[in-house]
């Protein structure tokens, strides 16, 4: 009866391990299974770096100090939660995590560790509730899959990555780790994705980092050169909170299906090249935006973008923090629904369009935009400025299918452009100051619309940029000093600041011009001097000698 028993257990262990191994083929084509121990260990769901079990890979086999992981036909294969210690090489082979109904993270050390894979993903976590990558201080470790497999999925075949997880991924740790996914991804979770620490250099031939419900960055540095995404999640969000991120992309800088949070750290993109690459984007219809989102949302840190297409792109686009800095081909910040800027500072060097948005709020921070077209292109929504200070450059700064209300702030602008610089639907203006450079004439200046309570002085020859210009009462106390981003013939000043019915004057460089502030746009224009007016014939032109008036020749005596 007990040999009986004995040879029914023997048959069951072997069992298992043969449906085991045929459960891990049916998951993954092209990799040898291998065999699961058959001894249980006494599993503790935290790291044991003490009690580890020792992984040591040479060539094609591994030696296994400890219990709970297997080798054969060089697939290393840990089959129960708990600390694992990889260190060698494995020139062909895979390591492989199945706990099937298990609970308990496995964690992974990276000890010096290196494993390609030709036919598959060289870390491939088929099952576990959480698989937790330590990258020992001081080494350097390397994963590496072939050029051409198929992961086998429950409803879709798709390729694989070097480090591909049916499961959540936690990256941590003080050493290095290169990942290079010649098939597609370097890391791609069917779940979650973390970064928490460690030096981490991704190479892939699709998306760098891919997560399904999120990829969240809180420390580490991280480069990323990628074929298609540097971050991209399915059906979750992107978070940035710490950590140092460098991404060269093929296609989109980050691509959240969801929200695409920045509250912190250091990002720096280049997606599609840069802005010099927008006509070939654009002509093989990619994307090769920046920060990519549903909501796209930065409260901290430092972003720096320079990409072929948009710089932030989603549905809103909100910055309340951090400082961004944005060269791009296309829009800088654009939004379907709102743009809304409330604290921190936005540089925008070079755009075609600086900022696009259906509805575009602004209540605080400090943003300096340029554009080679419209620096504001905002739809029905308007344009709401309560607070915040902004700069632009832009060859019509401010284009507005809606209301413009200015209950706030401070707005310089400058048009480069030959077209009027504004226009809007209706503007009101109370507590905000608005000037606006251009070289039109005072006619041309507001064929887009009127500014009530605004004075627009039309200078007698265009100054040069640079150029300081002083604002004055009537007791000459200066109110405001502006200087000029581009060469202008005409500037409208308006302020909640400014009282009707009072003189203002302006100076730039020899010229004064002074003008009393009327309920309307008051137009100040240049008026030569009476002697030489009394020198003009009534064509304009200067009289010829013998013709002078009665002022002139007394002034000659």
């Amino acid at each position: 009866m007990k040999k009986t028993l004995t040879t029914l257990l023997i048959f069951a262990v072997v069992l298992a391990a043969l449906l085991g191994a045929a459960y891990l083929a049916e998951r993954q084509e092209g990799t040898t299974s291998a065999a699961a121990p058959t001894e249980e260990p006494v599993i503790a769901n935290a790291l044991n770096e003490a009690g580890a079990v020792s992984i040591t890979l040479s060539g094609t086999e591994a030696h296994i100090s400890g219990v709970g992981a297997a080798v054969s036909d060089g697939v290393v294969t840990i089959a129960y939660p708990g600390t694992y210690r990889v260190s060698g090489q494995l020139t062909e082979g895979q390591l492989l995590v199945n706990c099937g109904d298990y609970d308990g993270a496995v964690y992974i050390i990276l000890d010096g560790a290196e494993i390609s894979c030709s036919t598959g993903p060289a870390l491939y976590v088929a099952q576990a509730d959480e698989t937790v990558i330590v990258l020992a201080a001081g080494t350097e470790n390397t994963l590496r899959d072939g050029t051409d497999y198929i992961i086998q999925e429950t409803q879709a075949q798709q390729s694989g990555a070097a480090v591909y997880s049916a499961d959540e991924v936690i990256i941590q740790g003080e050493g290095a780790l290169t990942v290079i996914g010649q098939c597609a991804d370097g890391i791609r979770s069917k779940d979650g994705l973390t970064v928490e620490g460690g030096t981490l250099s991704v190479a892939a031939a699709d998306d760098g980092l891919q997560g399904s419900d999120h990829v969240t960055v809180t420390g580490g540095t991280i480069t990323i050169i990628s074929g298609g995404d540097g971050i991209h999640t399915t059906e979750g969000a992107v978070t940035v909170s710490g950590g140092s991120l460098v991404i060269s992309s093929g296609g989109d800088g980050i691509d959240a299906a969801a929200q695409a949070y920045v509250i912190g750290g250091t990002l720096d993109i280049t997606a599609g090249s840069g802005p010099e690459n927008y006509a070939a984007i654009a002509l093989a219809d990619e994307s090769a935006k920046g920060l990519k989102g549903t909501e796209v949302l930065i409260s901290d840190g430092t972003v720096s973008v320079s990409a072929a297409d948009d710089g932030l792109h989603g549905e809103n686009v909100t910055v309340s923090g951090g400082t961004v800095t944005i060269a791009t081909g296309d829009d800088a910040l654009r939004a379907d629904g709102t743009v809304a800027l409330t604290g921190g500072a936005v540089t925008v060097t070079e755009s075609y369009e600086a900022l696009e948005g259906a509805e575009v709020l602004l209540s605080g921070g400090t943003l300096t935009l340029a554009a080679e077209t419209n620096g504001m292109d905002i739809g029905t929504g308007g344009l709401t400025v309560s607070g915040g200070t902004l700069t632009l450059a832009a060859s019509r700064p401010l284009t507005v299918d809606g209301d413009v209300i200015l209950s706030g702030g401070v707005l310089l602008l400058t048009a480069t452009g030959e077209k009027a610089p504004l226009e809007f639907a209706d503007i009101t203006l109370t507590g905000a100051t608005l000037a606006v450079f251009a070289s039109v004439d005072a006619e041309t200046f507001q064929e887009g619309g009127t500014v009530p309570g605004s004075l627009l002085y039309t200078l007698p020859a265009a100054v040069e940029a640079g150029t300081a210009l002083n604002l004055s009462d009537a007791a000459g106390r200066v109110l405001f000093t502006l200087t000029t981003e581009a060469s202008c013939a005409s500037v409208l000043i308006a302020s909640g600041a400014l009282a009707q019915g009072q003189s203002y004057t302006l100076t730039a460089g020899e010229t004064t011009l002074t003008g009393s502030l009327g309920a309307d746009c008051t137009v100040v224009a240049y008026e030569a001097p009476a002697a030489a007016m009394e020198n003009m014939n009534p064509s304009g032109e200067m009289r010829a000698s013998g013709e002078m008036g009665a002022s002139a020749e007394a002034a000659m005596q």
